[in-house]
């Protein structure tokens, strides 16, 4: 029991003197505001691409969670629109 105690010590210090928390709220900062340039890569990709948008918007259905689903299924026509201007 002495053991799991100096170990939880050891621990809690070595979490504070490394700075643990300050650094993943930073890291999470910056991997959020990465993403944002990526995905409009990605879309600026896609919209080259001859793919078919409304099996696209399908699968996006399928791998967006269920309260965000609502929103691409909207957005497909206006989409599908807009690509085949350009």
């Amino acid at each position: 029991m002495k053991t799991v105690i100096s170990f939880c010590m050891l621990l809690k210090k070595r979490f504070t003197v490394h700075d643990v928390a300050p650094r993943s709220a930073q890291m999470t900062y910056y991997w959020i505001l990465a993403i944002f340039p990526f995905l409009m890569m990605i879309i600026s990709w896609l919209m080259y691409a001859n793919i078919d948008w409304s099996f696209m918007m399908e699968y996006v259905a399928d791998v967006v969670p269920d309260m965000v689903e609502p929103f691409p299924s909207s957005q497909q026509e206006p989409l599908a629109e807009f690509c085949s201007r350009y």
